[in-house]
């Protein structure tokens, strides 16, 4: 089985030689020579040769790296740029920063002073209205005692009339009683 194998691929192997070496006969004689035709053909039946064409496009391509050259030295410049921007932002950042921390303290700052400062006014306010209330009943008291120094006037008063009358009365019941004696 072996030996027919083998028999079979040598036949197909000679076959397929043969086959190329008639494709690259048939190509290497009758290809186009390109030197020639792309210096002898008009492109797009127009005035312009292959050759001509091929130049115009190595010109466009020169000039396109001219200009990429132009703009990857500006891009360079730009990153360039860019770095030292970098660093500026970055230093005018840390300035806000420390800007906007310092605010804060004093913020801060400001709110445990006006804290301090409102406990102050509270307790000013309820010692007014502690004091206030002292005088009300301080008020109250004045008002009672000048009753009271009235009534004691008025008992006075009327206890001086008493008395008075208690020293008239002695002196009737005196002369009465010395009238008596005398009588």
């Amino acid at each position: 089985m072996m030996t027919k194998l083998g028999k079979s691929l040598v036949v197909f192997l000679a076959f397929a030689s043969v086959a190329f070496m008639g494709f690259a006969a048939v190509t290497s004689l009758g290809s186009t020579n390109w030197k020639t035709f792309l210096s002898e053909k008009r492109v797009d039946r127009g005035t312009m040769t292959y050759a001509e064409k091929v130049k115009a496009q190595e010109d466009e391509l020169r000039q396109l790296r001219e200009e990429f050259q132009a703009a990857e030295a500006a891009l360079n410049d730009a990153k360039a740029t860019r770095e030292v921007d970098t660093a500026a932002i970055l230093a005018r950042e840390a300035a806000l920063v420390a800007a906007v921390e310092d605010l804060n303290a004093k913020v801060i700052a400001a709110t445990k002073e006006a804290t301090v400062t409102g406990n102050k006014v509270l307790e000013i306010k309820n010692q007014t209205s502690a004091r206030h209330e002292e005088v009300v009943r301080m008020q109250n008291q004045l008002k009672e005692l000048r009753s009271q120094i009235e009534i004691a006037r008025e008992e006075d008063r009327r206890l001086a009339d008493r008395v008075i009358q208690a020293k008239e009365l002695l002196k009737s019941t005196q002369r009465r009683n010395e009238r008596l004696k005398n009588n």
